[in-house]
């Protein structure tokens, strides 16, 4: 009877201590709540382990508990009273498996919810970092431009300076590089550059001087912009630096792109009938649905280029290099 005694004072203190925890909500308790079915599985735990000792050793004291016999029992009253025994064992192992599935559940949920706040907090500092890089290109490209308008507006030969020039082929190499940035409510999966689509496009509606803008085409790199849906009818654009920008739905007609760097361009889409493409490289470009009529194509070099449903009528193409790339 003492050790029974003892027994039950053990569970007693343990429901007390657990009660007392839980009424006090300790900082475990309250940011994690998986401490408090962690706990309440340790004392199923220590129980059940207390249990099959009892079961292992036959001790009388859980025989007398369960059965309200002495020890000294026939064969078929000790089969019963064992069998009680172990439906009490195995009813402990399927509360503890019901509550481990409950913590795993709860662990799970904690797991995600901690993630998304993760990625929330990522991508509010990657849109902040964005927001402050756009700010500063926009200043940047602001600067640039008001260089532009005032050397033109005392020239009327439309001649740049060297330390203009200089300071646009900077802002094209050095400043104004590809990024992968937040499109919708994803990064985007091709890194490119805006910021040179836009001073592109603009340098294209200056009057800068033919010899100045070839200067500027030549030293600088277009490659990575951004140029979507871009008015670019009439451009000359011979020999410069284009590859990997994205020019889909681009209106390239009448341009001038003989010798350009097209690799890997994306063309989908664009407009450029009658653009002149007279040894451009645009290996591995994307030419899919693009309109190209009438298009001059001397010794291009279209090897791995996606020509798919691409309008090619009328077009000149001698000494075309073309491979069928998988």
């Amino acid at each position: 009877m003492k050790a029974i005694r003892n027994l039950l004072i053990g569970i007693i203190l343990g429901a007390v201590i657990g009660w007392f925890l839980g009424f006090l909500r300790l900082p475990y308790i309250e940011k994690i709540p998986s401490f408090l079915w962690g706990f309440i599985a340790c004392i199923l735990l220590v129980l059940l382990v207390l249990a099959l000792l009892f079961v292992l050793k036959k001790h009388s004291s859980l025989l007398r508990l369960i059965s309200g016999e002495p020890v000294q029992q026939n064969s078929k009253t000790a089969t019963k009273t064992y069998r009680i025994i172990w439906i009490f064992v195995a009813a402990f192992i399927m509360v503890g498996g019901l509550l481990s599935s409950i913590l795993i559940q709860q662990q799970n949920k904690f797991i995600k919810s901690q993630l998304q706040k993760q990625n929330n907090k990522i991508q509010q500092q990657s849109e902040l970092m964005e927001s402050v890089r756009k700010s500063n290109m926009v200043i940047l490209m602001n600067d640039i431009l008001d260089k532009v308008d005032d050397e033109l507006k005392n020239r009327t030969d439309g001649k740049l300076s060297d330390k203009t020039i200089a300071s646009i082929v900077a802002a094209f190499n050095y400043s104004f590089t590809p990024y992968s940035y937040w499109e919708r409510d994803s990064l985007s999966e091709k890194k490119l550059s805006p910021e040179k689509g836009q001073l592109l496009l603009a340098l294209c509606t200056k009057n800068i001087d033919s010899s100045s803008f070839n200067k500027i085409k030549l030293k600088a790199h277009f490659s990575g912009a951004d140029l979507r849906e871009g008015d670019l009818r009439g451009v000359d654009l011979s020999g410069a630096d284009l590859k990997d920008a994205d020019l889909s739905g681009a209106n390239l007609s009448g341009a001038s792109l003989k010798g350009a760097d097209l690799r890997k361009t994306n063309l989908w889409g664009a407009h450029a009938n009658k653009a002149n493409l007279v040894g451009a490289d645009l290996r591995r470009s994307v030419l899919r649905w693009a309109e190209m009529n009438e298009i001059k194509l001397d010794s291009a070099n279209l090897n791995g280029a996606d020509l798919t449903n691409a309008q090619l009528e009328k077009q000149i193409c001698a000494e075309l290099h073309f491979t069928w790339l998988n």
